[in-house]
């Protein structure tokens, strides 16, 4: 792990910390940790404006609170948001849950109600769920290899 994701990782404890203890309720993130693929998203996510507004929980972790409604294994094998609503949202309704959340993404979250896009947007989400094992050791490949860089830099 490198210093930058120890930073995020601290800073959204932090805010979760801090939603809780002033009663907040923001959207839950339940995100694969493990997985380089999830783990870069969920960083691209937490740079966002907007993402203090998400709380994010990484299922990959021993002491992961995953609330009512979710076991370990489907977390690890699906996105999930739940919103303060208390609804547990999987796929691509979980991605628009978050995109709503974060300005960049606010007009992909507008334009995923146009009638059957969501479904559109399931069918591509199972497609990319398929092939995320081989996703995934790209992305830890690409990922070792700046880390290898940024190491041999200083």
């Amino acid at each position: 792990m490198q210093r930058g994701d120890t930073n995020l990782i601290v800073l959204q404890v932090a805010r979760t910390l801090l939603s809780q203890e002033n009663g907040a309720e923001d959207p839950t993130l339940y995100f694969d940790g493990s997985c380089p693929l999830c783990s870069a998203k969920i960083k691209n996510y937490a740079s966002q404006e907007g993402d203090e507004q998400l709380r994010f929980v990484d299922v990959s972790a021993s002491n992961a609170d995953l609330g009512s409604g979710l076991v370990c294994g489907t977390a690890m094998r699906r996105f999930h948001v739940q919103p303060p609503d208390g609804t547990l949202l999987s796929s691509a309704r979980a991605f628009v849950a978050v995109w709503a959340s974060l300005s960049v993404w606010q007009r992909a979250a507008r334009l995923a109600k146009v009638p059957c896009l969501i479904a559109i947007l399931e069918v591509a989400y199972s497609a990319i769920l398929r092939v995320r094992p081989l996703l995934a050791n790209v992305a830890g490949y690409f990922d070792a290899q700046a880390a290898h860089r940024s190491s041999n830099e200083t």
